[in-house]
């Protein structure tokens, strides 16, 4: 089975699910038989109970503190430690108010002890996890109209058809509201999962296909050369989103193929296949031209929305697991060997940004003044001098937000079109510029529209009316008019001139005779 843990209804259900182990992982013959009976037993009542108390035919007043009975956190560590491993240990760990996350398991090879990012998750970053199975009839994102998840991962290759409310367009109106999404599939792949792919913008190959390299496959494969060893040249180098490896390992991918619109400018191809690969069928001899061949062939893919939602697709659910994390690697063909695979560490960096951890960017603070003032005005005057400057912040490592610092974040001066275009001067995350202002009134705005790879969507827009100068501003005199005032004053003085001589000129009569 998959994993058996039941979805959260109230905030004491929640408490459980969080401070219950599970029972499915209870199997460590390390572990002495009566403490995993006792722990089973204990688990399956508190469960029972807590339905009852949902259906209204249990009112018991001390369950909220039945979850005590739990061992201490040391002798429960060692438990962990040992194998046991569940989902209630994060109880210790966990933070309010931190967001949540959904992942759906299928019942085809899908368990908490196979995946190590299940693991991953549960001990180190302190989301709380509801875990279900993906054609439970009781599925659903809402509650009383919000979502109760922020991300959703789905470890459901084979799913025929999602459970409860969930649907393909649920997942898409998930995305479009901010959410995300990450997808892990494999050569059984189902119908829903392909859909979604369609959805984002990827394809992925059809049911019982696999990406075959014959020339970059590792010793362990059983003859299909489905076993790939993909060198790590072939990651994305942005450390933003897969980090900065030293040890440059291979990775091992075994599952289908995708294919991803190359005009799609917000699709993110993280790993792709060597140029000797092709996906296709593994019970067929290859009679078409295949659905992807060579680099085309992509195995790990990212989206990031207009909105700054984030998903993440990738065709081997192989990839994620514990043998595949912690196998050593050897070309079948070269002979080369190395001591580890990169998986895990390429998931590690990519789960990061998928959460939000990493490529964030936030506006602190906008100003904007005339030079010499340090109070923004109701409106400016065209040619002014104009002081603009922004603070821009990062997440760090530790999760902490510290400034950003870049040499690329330009500030536009629009009006219908920009008018100024200039790249700013920064330090210390502030970046600043002083810009004149055009000789043309009309309503402006200081736009900042930045739009890096791997870094959310940075857009702050101040709107600005810019005025023409009023009669009292112009110059009196201007010297590319001196030619006009003087023709003007010459033509003053002449008419006076005139009119004095022929107002007092008197001509002498003419004798007669």
């Amino acid at each position: 089975m998959g994993c058996s843990f039941a979805v959260p209804v109230s905030e004491q259900r929640e408490s459980l699910n969080n401070a219950v182990p599970t029972v499915e992982s209870a199997s460590n013959p390390n572990i002495p038989h009566y403490h995993r009976l006792a722990v089973a037993m204990v688990g399956h009542c508190m469960l029972l109970l807590e339905y009852l108390r949902e259906l209204r035919l249990c009112t018991c007043p001390l369950l909220p503190f039945i979850a005590l009975f739990k061992f201490s956190y040391k002798t429960y560590q060692e438990y962990v430690d040992s194998g046991w491993y569940g989902y209630g240990h994060r109880k210790w760990k966990s933070v309010e108010g931190a967001d949540r996350y959904w992942r759906q398991c299928h019942n085809h090879g899908v368990s908490s002890k196979k995946s190590f990012v299940v693991y991953v998750l549960d001990s180190y970053r302190g989301y709380t996890t509801t875990v279900r199975v993906a054609d439970e009839a009781s599925l659903t994102l809402t509650k009383y109209g919000d979502y109760i998840y922020k991300h959703v991962i789905i470890l459901a290759p084979s799913v025929s058809e999602f459970g409860g409310s969930i649907s393909v367009n649920e997942l898409v109106k998930f995305l479009d509201d901010g959410g995300n999404i990450f997808v892990a599939a494999s050569s059984e792949i189902g119908e829903p999962i392909r859909e979604l792919g369609g959805e984002c913008g990827i394809e992925f190959d059809e049911e019982h296909t696999a990406v075959i390299d014959h020339h970059h496959y590792d010793i362990k494969d059983d003859g299909s050369h489905t076993y790939l060893v993909v060198p790590h040249d072939n990651q994305l180098k942005v450390p933003v989103i897969t980090g900065e490896s030293e040890k440059k390992l291979p990775f091992l991918y075994r599952g289908v193929g995708i294919s991803a619109d190359p005009f799609n400018p917000l699709l993110i191809s993280i790993l792709h296949a060597e140029r000797t690969s092709y996906s296709y069928s593994l019970n067929k001899p290859v009679a078409d031209y295949p659905n992807t061949v060579g680099t085309n062939t992509q195995l790990i893919v990212a989206l990031q929305a207009r909105n700054n939602a984030r998903a993440v697709f990738t065709g081997s659910l192989d990839f994620l697991s514990n043998e595949f994390f912690t196998a050593t690697v050897e070309e079948a063909l070269s002979g080369k060997k190395y001591p580890g695979s990169g998986n895990q560490e390429l998931m590690a960096n990519l789960l990061r940004w998928f959460f939000g951890e990493s490529g964030q960017l936030r506006v602190v603070s906008v100003e904007h003044h005339r030079v010499g003032e340090a109070i923004a005005p109701n409106q400016y005057t065209i040619m002014d001098n104009v002081y603009y400057a922004i603070k821009i912040e990062t997440k760090n490592e530790k999760n902490q937000w510290v400034p950003y610092d870049a040499d690329d974040v330009q500030l536009e001066f629009v009006r219908i079109d920009p008018f100024i275009r200039r790249t700013m001067k920064h330090k210390g995350g502030l970046y600043s510029e002083v810009l004149k202002l055009p000789d043309v009134y009309g309503v402006f705005k200081f736009v900042v529209d930045y739009h890096r790879l791997g870094y959310t969507h940075l857009t702050s827009v101040v709107q600005v009316p810019v005025r023409p100068f009023t009669h009292t501003q112009y110059e009196r005199f201007i010297e590319a008019a001196y030619p006009y005032y003087i023709s003007a004053i010459s033509m003053v003085v002449g008419l006076v001139l005139f009119s004095f001589v022929f107002l007092y000129h008197k001509d002498d009569k003419e004798k007669t005779v």
